[in-house]
């Protein structure tokens, strides 16, 4: 009689799972099909397991962080690495990509939404510029990577710069407009006040000149 009752109740095991999709019984943790009449295992009621699963396909599902930053140029568009460094987190981009900027837009590679940022600093010894985000949905790798964007050489190594100045976004729009002018062999020059690199272009960019 045992016999018959086992066998009689693996054969309603299929029917008690309906097929669909597999989840831990709310009950007893046993996988169970979402649409099942009732466990096949601690026998809890196929309306409770159905309400489970309502529960959990309308429970919102955590943000995976977005691994890059997508920075638009005015319509040239390159991904960059936010990285964390000894005093904040930030993109960093090549400074030559910011000369006669307009406009720069940071979003989410993943749902292109706008992040915020702060005002940008140059990097003191190498052609890099950075620019502070707090965002909070972002992977951030640390300094050491030397990976920061897909525009910059791997030679530039982020750790290598002794020190960075704040540059009033102005500043920035006039002086690459300057150093652009200067590269091209016209007749400009930057303000005493410039940033240190950017005074360093300039006589690097004269010099090529003057060897053509």
């Amino acid at each position: 009689m045992k016999l018959i009752v086992h066998v009689a109740f693996l054969a309603l095991v299929p029917l008690m799972a309906r097929g669909g999709v597999l989840m831990p019984c709310p009950d007893c943790g046993h996988e169970v099909s979402k649409r099942a009449w009732m466990c096949p295992n601690c026998g809890l009621k196929g309306e409770i397991i159905a309400q489970a699963a309502k529960e959990l396909e309308t429970k919102p599902k955590p943000k995976v962080p977005d691994s890059w930053v997508r920075a638009d140029f005015g319509g040239e568009v390159c991904r960059a690495l936010p990285v964390t460094m000894a005093d904040g987190k930030f993109v960093v981009l090549p400074l030559e990509k910011t000369f006669g900027l307009e406009t720069l837009l940071f979003t989410y590679a993943s749902t292109n939404t706008a992040i915020a940022y702060g005002v940008p600093e140059v990097a003191l010894d190498q052609p890099l510029i950075r620019f502070p985000i707090t965002a909070t949905n972002l992977l951030f790798a640390t300094a050491e990577t030397n990976i920061c964007s897909e525009l910059v050489p791997a030679a530039v190594k982020l750790g290598d710069a002794v020190g960075w100045q704040t540059v009033q976004p102005r500043a920035l729009k006039n002086h690459g407009k300057i150093l652009l002018k200067v590269r091209a062999g016209e007749e400009a020059h930057l303000p005493s006040t410039a940033h240190p690199y950017y005074k360093l272009l300039e006589e690097r960019f004269r010099k090529e000149r003057s060897t053509k």
